[in-house]
């Protein structure tokens, strides 16, 4: 880095950056294809499951100016650091930034603290969020920062429980939305949300729907709210 004019900490950071970021992407790939469950201590790549292409901008140029957010450096930085990466043979020739082998992506991210992973990770989703990228990726960032540290995460992640819904996988769909009964929201919408979570894990064929409906009942201080509730019980749990 030093024969290319970069300080010394300019390589690290961007790898550091996109590591966490993509490992997100390819996780949030790999769940919404296969309807795998994503919780916030699962493995980068779901066992048995192939490595997807991942979700990041297409086109080099978009690609560096998102990393360069994440690291937060200047762009031109970012261009100069991931040219150095790649002749370092850590990240790939291509028109994203992307690693050269999985193995690598591992092992930065594994030298990274899990507080600061955390961070990074609610960082991400909100840099993501700003840009209107895909809900399942930017919720899958939330599952893996602290509860209460993105804005807007309740309403990402009844989104991306939606999409995954739409994509038949009913149990991803519940690891978005029992994450979103963490975050703040509304006393309405909280309820919305255990209700919304019974429906998904009854499609799961979870048995939690049986105790998910019953904090739903509990949580509804309307008679007839909680009327409507306890007519859907028989609807969830015997599909």
């Amino acid at each position: 880095q030093s024969r290319r004019g970069l300080g010394p900490a300019v390589g690290p950071r961007l790898a550091r950056a996109i590591a966490v970021d993509t490992v997100a992407a390819v996780v949030a790939c790999d769940a919404v294809d296969r309807g795998i469950v994503v919780t916030a201590d699962a493995e980068f790549h779901p066992p048995g499951a192939e490595v997807l292409a991942e979700r990041s901008p297409a086109g080099i140029d978009a690609a560096v100016a998102a990393g360069a957010e994440l690291a937060g450096i200047e762009t031109s930085e970012a261009a100069s650091g991931a040219d150095a990466l790649v002749g370092a043979g850590i990240l790939a020739r291509g028109d994203r930034l992307a690693f050269a082998h999985p193995v690598v992506r591992a092992t930065i991210v594994g030298r990274i603290g899990p507080h600061e992973q955390g961070l990074r990770h609610a960082k991400a989703a909100t840099l993501r969020l700003k840009r209107s990228r895909d809900p399942e990726v930017v919720a899958t960032h939330i599952l893996r920062a602290p509860v209460g540290l993105v804005d807007g995460a309740h309403a990402v992640l009844r989104g991306a429980a939606s999409a995954a819904l739409s994509r038949g996988a009913p149990a991803l769909a519940a690891t978005f939305l029992r994450r979103a009964t963490e975050e703040p929201s509304s006393p309405d919408e909280h309820l919305d949300t255990l209700v919304a979570l019974a429906d998904a894990e009854g499609r799961a064929v979870d048995p939690a729907a049986l105790d998910t409906l019953a904090r739903a009942q509990a949580a509804a201080t309307d008679p007839n709210r909680r009327a409507e509730i306890t007519i859907s019980r028989p609807l969830v749990l015997y599909r």
